[in-house]
């Protein structure tokens, strides 16, 4: 049994892969490699419940306010918001800008419907308990049914 063996300069490898890293287009430079460890259980927000979910998700999706560096609240979807004086009353005003990946807005509907379906008993959000500080978010989970007109 002999083994053969190619003989290419070791030139001639640089060479080509210098050439395959040139010729790939400009915005291949900008990939962001995550090392996850874990394959995410679900990209729902609503239903994640593990580590790996969440950083995929702080990359994937934007909330109301972000998080700077030092840990301060900052704008996201929301570019500013107000704060009631007695503080039970928060009112968010949305980007003008701000856009779905389809291109379209991102309307106060669009965030109503996101916070009622974490509370809606049948999407089973095991972190649903998180919103019970609003104002009826406990007893919405309980009876949505009962508080359809609460805004």
């Amino acid at each position: 049994m002999s083994l053969v063996r190619s003989r290419v300069p070791a030139g001639t490898s640089l060479f080509a892969a210098a050439f395959l890293l040139l010729s790939l287009p400009a915005w291949s430079a900008q990939v962001l490699h995550r090392g996850n460890g874990a394959e995410p259980e679900t990209l729902d927000p609503q239903l994640s419940t593990g580590v790996p979910e969440a950083h995929l998700q702080r990359d994937l999706f934007e909330g109301l306010v972000a998080e700077a560096a030092d840990g301060k609240l900052i704008p996201g979807t929301a570019e500013r918001w107000e704060i009631s004086p007695d503080g039970t009353v928060y009112t968010f005003h949305l980007r003008a800008n701000a856009r779905w990946s389809n291109g379209d807005p991102v309307t106060a509907q669009d965030v109503v419907y996101s916070y009622r379906r974490l509370l809606d008993p049948k999407t089973a959000s095991k972190y649903a308990f998180m919103q019970w500080p609003l104002k009826n978010g406990e007893a919405f989970r309980v009876r949505p049914e009962t508080l359809s007109g609460v805004a």
